[in-house]
């Protein structure tokens, strides 16, 4: 172009924003349990990372929010800078705060784009968090969830709302895995693939 046209032509090529993954972690301390590694925090930070880690390897836009005191966003961006951004905030965080995952679905949800995907990492078994994923999924965004089982041992009630809330994730088109306590973070990516 520059030859035929006889002076200097400059082509920008802007990276594809249709590929972003947008990961929503649950910081609202009302679902939050246990201490050290089986604590559901930890467990989901762990979750976090290692889809972060595979996405970037992947050459995919990755972007976090969370929900607890106020909706925090990191936009997507790519490559090691953003890696070390991420992690350095995973290992920093820590349950708190009252905003539920409803709430920060439904004020952020704007700003994710048409054909991104997301991921929502939660142990909240509050199915009031469903219809706003929907809502995603709804909008050309690919959504998944990952529930994080409470390493205390819940009774009958609990087991009740978590397939209650599976159920409905089901029925909205939401794929979603359990990660129980004693859980391997490995078998929910194995379920992902085989489905």
């Amino acid at each position: 172009s520059s030859a035929r046209h006889r002076k200097l032509h400059v082509k920008e090529f802007e990276l594809d924003k249709t590929a972003d993954l947008w990961i929503y972690l649950d910081l609202d301390h009302h679902w939050h349990r246990g201490d050290g590694e089986n604590a559901t925090i930890e467990r989901a930070v762990t979750v976090i990372a290692s889809v972060v880690a595979k996405a970037l390897r992947e050459h995919r836009s990755v972007g976090l929010v969370t929900s607890g005191r106020r909706p925090e966003t990191m936009q997507p961006d790519r490559g090691t800078k953003q890696f070390g951004k991420v992690m350095q905030f995973l290992a920093e965080v820590q349950a708190g705060g009252e905003i539920s995952l409803a709430e920060t679905l439904i004020e952020t949800t704007p700003r994710i784009r048409r054909g991104s995907s997301c991921l929502i990492v939660t142990p909240s078994l509050d199915r009031q968090w469903v219809r706003p994923a929907a809502t995603l999924r709804e909008a050309a965004i690919a959504t998944q969830a990952v529930v994080v089982g409470s390493p205390l041992h819940g009774d009958e009630r609990d087991r009740a709302r978590r397939n209650t809330l599976l159920g409905e994730l089901a029925i909205a088109g939401i794929a979603a895995a359990y990660l129980p306590a004693d859980g391997r973070i490995e078998d929910i990516f194995r379920e992902a693939a085989v489905a």
